[in-house]
């Protein structure tokens, strides 16, 4: 897909906040992002689908509890995904300090 067709199918996901068929999608499109953080793979890619749902759907993701709920999850996921990346930074950052200063 294009990513203007990416981009029409994420507007295209819900009308609102009374959209339960919406929401619905939303609920899902939020449960395959969290599959893949917990995946591993496509990071960068999971993060701009995630921030387009954002802002395309924000103000229904915040009047739905349930959709509210999911956002929550996603939130400590993303934490503990960048504490570890955080983790790993620091680790190559020593090694190459480390080695740097060899002779």
């Amino acid at each position: 897909m294009t990513p203007s067709a990416i981009d029409f199918e994420l507007q295209s996901l819900c009308l609102g906040p009374e959209d339960d068929d919406g929401a619905s999608l939303l609920n899902v499109t939020l449960e395959w992002i969290r599959i893949e953080l917990f995946a591993g793979t496509n990071f960068e890619l999971v993060q701009a689908y995630l921030n387009r749902v954002l802002k395309l759907h924000g103000e229904t993701l915040r009047q739905r509890p349930e959709l509210y709920s999911k956002l929550h999850q996603l939130n400590r996921i993303e934490r503990k995904i960048w504490r570890n990346i955080q983790g790993m930074l620091q680790h190559n950052l020593c090694l190459i300090s480390f080695f740097s200063h060899q002779h």
